[in-house]
C-alpha cells in the first residue's frame, strides 16, 4: 500500500542553491476517522476515501460525481461534485476554481455526514430533529452531541451525505436554530519549502550584523518563554505515519522519547496534546515549524528555539470540527497557537501555453491566467476563533498566529505597469516588452510569427493576497509575511491590507519566466532558517560541515517559517508580561517594527487607478506599496506594519500600560439598491495594414467605477457607505459584502476613510467562483489611528470581460487567417467566458451589489462627535450626540437644532423643517443604550453595556 502522497518527502537537492518551488499540489482525500461514525443504524460506505491509498482521479469520475451545494453556514456555500452522496464521507471536487489544472491535480475535499447545528440551546435542536422523523424515523434526539469545547454547538451523524444535506435544509428554518452546516475537509497546503544556507542568523545574525531580530538581546535578558505554552497546529487526518499507535498519547507515562525529535523532547507538553503524532522522527514540516519556537536550549543537540523555554503542544488539524477543536483546545494552558498552512488558493494552467480546452476538438482553446480564489471559513471556524479571542488565557485572549501565505508572484512594477497581451490563434499570454502600446506597431510587443519564445509570463498580476483567506486577518488574530536576509520581501510572501507584520525566512527573487507546474520558482537569496528536522532524511547540504547531521536542516524557508519566528517573540512578550491581552500584543508590535524600505515621497500603488492621494512631492517612480495614512502611520501591503523587533517589543511590554476599552462602531446590515457593476469589454482599435497577415488590435476597456450610497425615506440619494459621527481612534475596519454573480475576481473593491487613505479589498483575479461574495468580510489595517468621523466610501469596478477573447482564425493555404492582438493593460485579463472542456460551463455575469456592512474598530477619544452626519443614516437615528445613549441630551439637542433652522434637525430627510421632523424624531426618541451587546430589556431596547473580554468590542452603531 503505498503512503499517502501528502507525506511525501521530495529528494533534496546535493547543489545550491536549492530551488523554492511553490508546490500548489492539492491535498488528496483523507480518511474518516472512528469518532465520526455514521448515525444510527446506518454503516459507513465502503467507497469512503482512504488516505493511505494513491486515488486515481479522472475527468469521467468528476464527470459522474453529483453537483450538490454544501452549506459551510447559512449564508454561505461551496457547490463541489460528490463522488458518493450516499456514503457516510465521500470525496468531492470543487471544479470552480479547478479550470486550469489537470483532473488529478484539483483540490480534493471531504464531506461527511455530520451535521453541524449553532443554536440557542439542545432543546431547541431536540425539536427540530423531532419535526423531521416522519420524513426520517431513523432520526432521534439521541444522536444529537453536545461540542465539548464550544458552546452552542451540536453535531448529528447520519447515514450519508445526501441526508445531512437534506437535514441541515430543514433544520435552518426551525425556531431556536442559528446556523447549520456541514463537517468538510478543504484541502489544505503547507506554507514551507525546502531551499537555502546556513546557522540561526534571525536570532544573531553574526555575518551581516543588525539584519536579525535581536533576538539574543532579550535571550541575555533571561528571556526565554517560560512559563508559556505554544500549540503548534499541524497534523492532518491520515497524515500519521509514526512507528507508534497515536492513540500512545493517551497513556499516562508513555515514553515518547525515542519518537519525539531529541531537541524538542523536553519542551513537549504531552498532556496538553490532541491524539495526533507530536513533533517526531517521521514529521518533516511541523518538526522543523516546533524547532523554531521551542528547540530546546544548552543541550548540546542542534540550535535553539526562538523561546527555547516555552513549552509544545500537537494540534490536530483536519475538518472544520477537527480544526475548531483545536483552536478552541486547553483555552487557558496553551496561550499562542501557531498555524503555518493555508488553503489552496491557487491553481495553474495545465501547460506552458496558458491555454484551457473550449471543446473537444484541440483548436477549441481559450487563454486562462493562474486562478486565485478565496476561501470562506466555516461558521464553526468563525466561533472557534472568536471564542478564543473572548475566553482564552482567562479572558485576556488566546494568541493565533498565521502565515500569510506563499502565494505571491507580483514582478515588479517596471513589468506590472506595462500589462499583458494575448496573441490568438498564436496562443500565448504573452508580456508587452515596451512601456506603450501602440496597435499600429505590433512589433514592439513580441513577435507575432512566434519565432521569439519569450515563455508565458503573467507580470500584470499579484497573485494570492491575505483578502483571501479572511480567518486569518480578522482583528486581533497575526497573519505574518516573509522578509529575506536581505531585508527585501520574499518573492513568494503573499500581501495585502490584512497583513500585520514580517518576519525573516528565505529570501527569494521571481525569476522572469513562470512555470506551469510551480509557479514562479524563485531564485534563493540569502540563508533559509536553521531548525529541527526529520531524523532519516539525512543531513542538509545547505549547512555548513560542521552543521550537516541528520535531524537539522538549514534551508526551512516559507512563511511558514516566518509565522513561528513571530509566535516565539510574542511568547518572549507574554514572559516579560503576562498580563498582556492580544490587542496589547497587537499594538506594541505596531509601535516597535521596523519599516523597511519605506519611501517617505512615495505614492500608494492605488494612484496608478485614481485610488487615494497622490503626494504631490512624490519623485518615486513607480510607486510604492507603503501608505502613510492621515495619523501618520506607516503599514505596507508586503510587510505589514514592518518587521518584527523582538527586544523593541519586549522592552515595551514590560512596561506596558495597558489599552482603554475597545469599541465597534457598526453599521448593521445596509441593503444597497439599483448598485450594477459596469463589466469590462473588448474594444477594437485598429489593425495592421499588412495585407498578408492582417492582424485586429483590442483592448480591454475597465467599466465604469461606481460607488455604494444610501437613500433616505424621502428618496433622496447621499453618497457614501456610511456616514460616521463618533471621533473614535481606528484599530482595524472590518466590510462585509453580499455580490451577486458569477467571478468576483473581475472586481477591484476600494474602501476609502473620510481622510482619503484607502485600502484595496480585492484585486482583479482569476477567481470564477459560482458565488461572488456572500457576507463575505475584509479587514484592512491601513486605517490604523486615523479618526472614525465623516463618510467612508466603498467604490467598484470590473476589469475582465465577461466575453470571451476575440480570438481570429487559423491560417491554411489557401486563407493568411486573422490574428487577434489584445492588450489587457495592468488590471486585466483574458475574457471570462466559460471555464472549458471538460469542466461545467460556468460563464461570468453581471455583478450587484446586494449588501455592505462596515465595522470600525477602535477607542474613545475626547473629540466631539460629527453632528454633520445626516442622524437618520445612523443606526440608531435617535442619538443626536454620539455618545451611545438615547437621552434628554438628544432631545435637547434636537429641539436646539429645529429652533435654529439647522437642517441636521430634519428626521425625514425631505429637506426642511415641519412639525413633520418633530413628529419623526419623537418616534426615534426611545431612552436606552444604542448599544447592541448588552442585556435586553423586556420592550427589547438595550439596556446597558456588556461586560466583554478586553478583545471582545462593546458595540455602538454608527
Amino acid at each position: 500500500m503505498q503512503s499517502d502522497p501528502r507525506n511525501a518527502r521530495p529528494a533534496r537537492r546535493l547543489s545550491a542553491p536549492v530551488q523554492f518551488a511553490f508546490v500548489l499540489i492539492a491535498a488528496s482525500g483523507m480518511a474518516a476517522s472512528a469518532q465520526n461514525a455514521p448515525g444510527a443504524g446506518g454503516q459507513m460506505n465502503a467507497n469512503q476515501p482512504n488516505a493511505n491509498q494513491v486515488n486515481a482521479v479522472t475527468s469521467e469520475a468528476i464527470g459522474r460525481a453529483e453537483r450538490l451545494v454544501i452549506p459551510l453556514s447559512n449564508a454561505a456555500g461551496i457547490p463541489l461534485r460528490v463522488e458518493n452522496p450516499n456514503a457516510f464521507s465521500s470525496r468531492a471536487w470543487d471544479t470552480t476554481v479547478g479550470s486550469m489544472v489537470p483532473a488529478e491535480r484539483l483540490p480534493q475535499h471531504v464531506v461527511y455526514g455530520t451535521v453541524i447545528v449553532v443554536a440557542e440551546s439542545r432543546a431547541a435542536v431536540a425539536a427540530g430533529v423531532a419535526k423531521l422523523q416522519g420524513d426520517f424515523p431513523w432520526l432521534n434526539p439521541n444522536m444529537i452531541v453536545e461540542s465539548e469545547n464550544i458552546d452552542g454547538v451540536y453535531t448529528i451523524d447520519v447515514r450519508t451525505v445526501r441526508n445531512a444535506l437534506r437535514i441541515a435544509e430543514r433544520l435552518r428554518v426551525e425556531s431556536g436554530i442559528i446556523d447549520t452546516s456541514l463537517n468538510v475537509e478543504r484541502p489544505h497546503q503547507r506554507h514551507g519549502g525546502d531551499p537555502a544556507l546556513v546557522a540561526q542568523w534571525h536570532i544573531e545574525n553574526t555575518l551581516n550584523p543588525g539584519n536579525d531580530h535581536r533576538i539574543a538581546e532579550v535571550h541575555a535578558d533571561d528571556i526565554t518563554g517560560k512559563g508559556v505554552v505554544v500549540g503548534i497546529l499541524e497534523a492532518f487526518r491520515g497524515s500519521f505515519n509514526s512507528p507508534y499507535d497515536p492513540d500512545d498519547l493517551a497513556v499516562p507515562g508513555f515514553d515518547f522519547s525515542s519518537s519525539v525529535h531529541p531537541d524538542l523532547f523536553d519542551n513537549f507538553r504531552q498532556n496538553l496534546s490532541q491524539q495526533t503524532d507530536p513533533f517526531q522522527v517521521e514529521v518533516t514540516h511541523e518538526t522543523a515549524v516546533a524547532g523554531i519556537v521551542g528547540a530546546v536550549a544548552n543541550n548540546g543537540i542542534f540550535g535553539r528555539g526562538v523561546a527555547f523555554d516555552a513549552g509544545l503542544a500537537a494540534l490536530r488539524n483536519g475538518s472544520a470540527i477537527e480544526a475548531a477543536d483545536a483552536w478552541t483546545h486547553q483555552l487557558n494552558s496553551i496561550h499562542i497557537i501557531n498555524n503555518s498552512w493555508g488553503p489552496v488558493n491557487i491553481t495553474f494552467p495545465p501547460d506552458t501555453t496558458g491555454l484551457v480546452p473550449t471543446g473537444p476538438d484541440p483548436e477549441d482553446v481559450n487563454v486562462r491566467p493562474p486562478e486565485v480564489s478565496r476561501s470562506q471559513p466555516a461558521t464553526i471556524q468563525e466561533l472557534a476563533i472568536q471564542q478564543g479571542l473572548n475566553l482564552g488565557r482567562n479572558n485576556k485572549g488566546r494568541i493565533y498566529v498565521f502565515s500569510a501565505g506563499n502565494g505571491n508572484h507580483f514582478q515588479g512594477w517596471d513589468r506590472f505597469l506595462i500589462g499583458n497581451a494575448a496573441s490568438l490563434p498564436q496562443h500565448g499570454f504573452l508580456d508587452i516588452v515596451t512601456d506603450t502600446f501602440a496597435p499600429g506597431n505590433p512589433f514592439d510587443f513580441f513577435a507575432l510569427d512566434g519565432s521569439d519564445d519569450l515563455n508565458w509570463r503573467y507580470s500584470g498580476m499579484m497573485g494570492d493576497r491575505t483578502e483571501y483567506w479572511p480567518i486569518a486577518t480578522k482583528p486581533n488574530v497575526f497573519a505574518i509575511g516573509a522578509v529575506g536576509e536581505s531585508n527585501q520581501l520574499a518573492g513568494y510572501s503573499t500581501t495585502g491590507t490584512g497583513l500585520f507584520a514580517s518576519a525573516y525566512s528565505l529570501g527569494t527573487v521571481l525569476p522572469q519566466n513562470f512555470d506551469p507546474v510551480f509557479g514562479y520558482v524563485g531564485d534563493p537569496v540569502g540563508r533559509g532558517i536553521t531548525t529541527t528536522y526529520q531524523i532519516g532524511e539525512g543531513s542538509d547540504p545547505n549547512c555548513p560541515g560542521f552543521l550537516q547531521i541528520d535531524g537539522l536542516t538549514c534551508s526551512f524557508s516559507g512563511t511558514s517559517a516566518a509565522a513561528p519566528v513571530a509566535a516565539g517573540i510574542m511568547a518572549l512578550m507574554l514572559e516579560a508580561n503576562p498580563d498582556l491581552t492580544t490587542r496589547d500584543i497587537k499594538h506594541i508590535i505596531q509601535r516597535t517594527a521596523i519599516p523597511l524600505n519605506f519611501d517617505p515621497v512615495g505614492s500608494y500603488w492605488t494612484t496608478v487607478f485614481g485610488f487615494g492621494q497622490t503626494d504631490p512631492d512624490a519623485t518615486t517612480e513607480p510607486p510604492t506599496f507603503w501608505q502613510a495614512n492621515s495619523a501618520d502611520v506607516l503599514h505596507s501591503d508586503e510587510y505589514g506594519f514592518g518587521l518584527i523587533d523582538a527586544a523593541a517589543a519586549v522592552e515595551k511590554a514590560r512596561t506596558w500600560p495597558g489599552l482603554p476599552k475597545l469599541f465597534v462602531l457598526d453599521s448593521g446590515l445596509i441593503e444597497i439598491e439599483d448598485l450594477t457593476i459596469p463589466d469590462a469589454e473588448f474594444i477594437e482599435v485598429g489593425a495592421d495594414p499588412d495585407e498578408t497577415a492582417p492582424k485586429v488590435f483590442h483592448i480591454v476597456l475597465p467599466g465604469e467605477r461606481v460607488s455604494a450610497g444610501r437613500e433616505l425615506p424621502s428618496g433622496v440619494t447621499i453618497n457614501g457607505l456610511a456616514c460616521v459621527r463618533e471621533n473614535f481612534r481606528v484599530e482595524a475596519v472590518e466590510v462585509t459584502l453580499t455580490i451577486s454573480g458569477v467571478g468576483p475576481g473581475d472586481l477591484f473593491i476600494v474602501l476609502e476613510s473620510p481622510r482619503g487613505s484607502v485600502s484595496p479589498l480585492a484585486i482583479p483575479r482569476a477567481d470564477s467562483s459560482e458565488f461572488a461574495y456572500t457576507n463575505y468580510t475584509f479587514t484592512t489595517y491601513k486605517h490604523w489611528g486615523e479618526l472614525s468621523s465623516g463618510t467612508w466610501n466603498i467604490y467598484f469596478q470590473d476589469f475582465r470581460p465577461d466575453e470571451e477573447t476575440p480570438i481570429g482564425t487559423l491560417p491554411d493555404e489557401d486563407d493568411p487567417g486573422e490574428e487577434h492582438i489584445t492588450y489587457f493593460g495592468p488590471l486585466g485579463m483574458p475574457g471570462a467566458n466559460g471555464l472549458g472542456f471538460p469542466f461545467p460551463s460556468l460563464d461570468h455575469t453581471e455583478k450587484t451589489v446586494v449588501s455592505a456592512r462596515l465595522r470600525i474598530f477602535g477607542t474613545e477619544t475626547d473629540l466631539e462627535p460629527n453632528l454633520a452626519c445626516p442622524p437618520i443614516l445612523t443606526s440608531c437615528p435617535g442619538d443626536l450626540n454620539g455618545d451611545g445613549i438615547i437621552d434628554t441630551a438628544d432631545l435637547q439637542l434636537f429641539f436646539e437644532w429645529f429652533l435654529a433652522g439647522d437642517l441636521r434637525a430634519d428626521m425625514n430627510g425631505d429637506g426642511q423643517l415641519t412639525f413633520d421632523d418633530v413628529v419623526a424624531y419623537r418616534a426615534l426618541w426611545i431612552p436606552g443604550f444604542c448599544n447592541r451587546s448588552g442585556p435586553v430589556n423586556p420592550s427589547g431596547r438595550p439596556i446597558g453595556p456588556s461586560n466583554p473580554s478586553p478583545n471582545n468590542p462593546t458595540i455602538r452603531p454608527i
